[in-house]
């Protein structure tokens, strides 16, 4: 997922913040499809933050084929910080100092 190796690049690991009881859900998601990905395209994902709250978050991401740079997929997600109760939580600060750089 290109939000998990966005977040990985800036040294937030998804699976650490779950074993601390911090769930990422998605609570929204928007999708542009605009062209199709053929097979053996390589592709690539980027990710950028759009907004961020107490308890949730929003990134854009956009499929490009990585042989012209043609944009396939435009999206935005919104995912929610949860506990292992599913109860909403503050996001964790060194994931809102990530999310803010």
């Amino acid at each position: 997922r290109g939000r998990t190796e966005y977040l990985r690049e800036r040294g937030i690991s998804v699976g650490d913040l779950a074993r601390r009881g911090f769930i990422f859900p998605v609570v929204r998601l928007e999708i542009d499809y605009r062209a199709p990905a053929l097979h053996d395209d390589l592709l690539s994902v980027e990710t950028a933050v759009l907004e961020i709250k107490k308890t949730s978050f929003a990134l854009s991401q956009r499929v490009l084929r990585a042989g012209d740079g043609k944009l396939l997929v435009a999206g935005k997600v919104v995912l929610a910080c949860v506990d292992r109760e599913m109860k909403l939580q503050r996001l964790p600060e060194e994931l809102v100092q990530v999310l803010k750089e």
